[in-house]
């Protein structure tokens, strides 16, 4: 299926609501190319076709999401209820302080837990301290080099 605008998302999950549980039926098995489950409900298929729909057109988890929750799933179905999930990590600990070199220049970051600090001022994401910085769009974590690793 090819992405859809996101007009076009919203004009699909609105039709979802006008849908018979045969027509669901049928997007269920365009969207997910087998046959729905065996006695859902056309509410459980809206769910489901409204999550599939989004989901191709913005994209679906990122792997280490996806990750932590297939092991989340597992130890359950283990009977383990009390699961200890480390929270995501998203970017560097609070404290942190990213150090860069631009136009012969040291700028210095620092991480706070609800943003980031640079020359004083505060900035809520560290794209927009490297665009303060160098003056064009940058993404801020491949500018300070915080890239992902392998």
């Amino acid at each position: 299926m090819s992405r859809l605008a996101a007009a076009d998302v919203e004009a699909a999950l609105v039709a979802l609501d006008t849908m018979d549980a045969d027509a669901l039926k049928l997007r269920w098995q365009e969207l997910y190319g087998r046959e729905a489950p065996h006695k859902a409900r056309a509410e459980f298929l809206r769910r489901g076709l409204a999550h599939r729909l989004q989901e191709n057109a913005f994209g679906g988890l990122k792997p280490a999401v996806a990750r932590r929750l297939a092991r989340i799933a597992e130890e359950a179905a283990r009977g383990n209820e009390a699961v200890t999930v480390s929270p995501v990590v998203s970017g560097p600990a609070p404290g942190t302080r990213l150090l860069r070199q631009w136009n012969g220049q040291t700028q210095m970051v620092e991480v706070q837990v609800d943003g980031f600090v640079w020359a004083g001022r505060r900035f809520t994401s560290l794209s927009a301290v490297a665009q303060a910085i160098t003056g064009t769009k940058w993404s801020g974590p491949r500018f300070f080099g915080l890239g992902s690793r392998p």
